[in-house]
């Protein structure tokens, strides 16, 4: 209740200030000029804005996130000004309910209310999330896990279709070898599977924790080095997929499903089911890209 009053106001002095663009569980984003907007928070501490903006910056060096032009920290919270991408990017994905205040955003919430943007199609959508992935995978072998990737938070060029990541909020700073290794290979297993390679992803997955020597108890790798490693040539094998390739892969996926609707009913196997998958084999919940169901 408390988070919820703390944003319904930081909402309420943003209208009253500048354009508002966007609003959360913990500030608002407004236009501060031309190029630039701000994004004001509320009830967080200096040293959890300063760790937000650092970490974007970082992702900002790689071309993957929005430039940052200033921060500023206070006792009450904080902004941070960056670059205003909205002149040649396109949300990946929109509120289909944009009349609720605020607009919380992640897990259950962005499974319900957000859908794909219509502005991009279904090709261009899928290997925006394929690509996603691979700059996720580039932020671990940055020691940068980046959580909270709906929809919403994912902006694609308009032109060459790269996407953008927003929302630094979530992201955290990848401390261990073994830490480094699980998020590459999770955005590895998971940016292949986007692409349609479901099992490929599943044995990439497999791989990896078993030349890692994956500890279920510990929840670690005791060999990191080497699933560092496997991870590593998976992402190599990642970068090769390109828009022809998923549209490639999903012809196929269909002409398959097309082939088994004609046969007889006696004659039918088990529909295949092409399901995006997490590095442990878990299901992805549709539409909130890196969070397990």
């Amino acid at each position: 209740m408390f988070d919820k009053l703390k944003a319904l106001m930081a909402t309420k002095v943003a209208k009253e200030a500048k354009e508002l663009i966007g609003h959360g569980q913990y500030g608002t984003v407004h236009v501060d000029s031309p190029g630039v907007v701000r994004k004001e928070i509320l009830g967080e501490s200096p040293a959890n804005i300063l760790n937000e903006a650092n970490l974007q910056a970082r992702a900002a060096e790689l071309n993957i996130a929005p430039r940052i032009n200033e921060v500023t920290v206070s006792n009450a919270g904080g902004t941070i000004a960056m670059q205003d991408l909205r002149e040649n990017y396109v949300p990946l994905g929109v509120d289909v309910n944009d009349w609720v205040e605020p607009d919380w955003t992640g897990g259950e919430w962005a499974v319900k209310h957000i859908e794909a943007n219509n502005q991009l199609n279904k090709a261009q959508q899928q290997m925006a999330q394929v690509d996603t992935h691979k700059q996720l995978a580039h932020l671990a072998l940055n020691n940068v896990m980046l959580n909270d990737r709906h929809m919403e938070n994912i902006f694609v060029n308009k032109l060459s279709n790269r996407p953008m990541q927003i929302d630094f909020g979530l992201a955290t700073e990848l401390k261990t070898p073994s830490e480094q290794a699980g998020a590459l290979a999770y955005h590895v297993g998971n940016g292949l599977a986007a692409a349609g390679l479901t099992d490929e992803a599943q044995l990439f997955s497999s791989l990896v924790n078993e030349v890692g020597e994956f500890n279920i108890m510990t929840n670690t790798y005791n060999n990191p080095a080497a699933a560092l490693d496997m991870a590593k040539q998976g992402l190599s094998r990642l970068q090769k997929i390109k828009m022809p390739h998923v549209k490639q892969i999903s012809a196929a996926q269909q002409n398959a499903l097309e082939v088994d609707r004609k046969k007889p009913s006696w004659m039918l196997t088990e529909t295949p089911v092409f399901t995006r998958r997490n590095t442990w084999g878990e299901p992805i919940e549709k539409g909130y890209y890196g969070t397990p169901v």
